[in-house]
């Protein structure tokens, strides 16, 4: 019996890093095609040059506030279903700045997707941190860090061969697919042991 629970956490231990590692990626893929894609979008949208760079505060902004926001909400809710709206929130408000008409409305879209940037960050990382034990920690977490350096790489070796063909209307409609990792983290997770045993010390309100 101590075996398979043993199994079971390594098991849960694992998902949470790729899970973790794969918001991470998701991150650092965001951030990169958008810095690549400024000058094409503010030609397209006839966009200033204050107004352009302000696309990228905005986005970090909204993930400051995302992760202050989405982490109390964990800290109450659970890591991984919060974690799973973060990634919804991301998805959708990324997938619609290839909708846009104008500055206001993708500063407002870039914004809002910050917000769940922001979650997934700070959620995933305490998510493995939980889910692993302490000897372990250390690489576990850093092992999450590079899924950020994966999607970094990703995004420089796809924007240039995908920018041309699809154009940055089509590059941000990629963006809808962390759905897909969202289905996947909701469903195969479960909430660490630590969390859950912290939850039922917690006194009712």
């Amino acid at each position: 019996v101590d075996t398979t629970r043993a199994t079971d956490r390594d098991t849960e231990a694992r998902r949470a890093l790729w899970g973790s590692a794969l918001g991470y990626a998701m991150d650092g893929f965001d951030l990169l095609i958008l810095g690549f894609m400024l000058t094409t979008i503010s030609k397209d949208l006839h966009l200033t040059q204050p107004q352009a760079a302000s696309l990228v505060t905005g986005t970090l902004v909204g993930a400051v506030v995302g992760g202050v926001v989405f982490g109390m909400l964990s800290d109450r809710l659970g890591r991984v279903r919060v974690l799973t709206w973060s990634i919804v929130l991301f998805a959708v408000f990324t997938g619609l700045c290839a909708l846009a008409q104008g500055y206001w409305d993708l500063l407002a879209y870039r914004a809002i997707a910050g917000i769940g940037l922001g979650g997934e960050f700070g959620i995933g990382m305490a998510l493995v941190a939980e889910a692993w034990p302490a000897s372990k920690r250390a690489r576990a977490s850093s092992y999450v860090g590079l899924g950020w350096q994966v999607g970094v790489l990703a995004a420089a070796i796809a924007t240039p061969i995908l920018l041309p063909a699809i154009g940055w209307r089509g590059m941000f409609a990629i963006g809808i697919l962390p759905a897909l990792a969202a289905y996947f983290i909701r469903h195969s997770l479960h909430e660490p042991e630590v969390f859950v045993a912290r939850s039922k010390d917690r006194p009712k309100e």
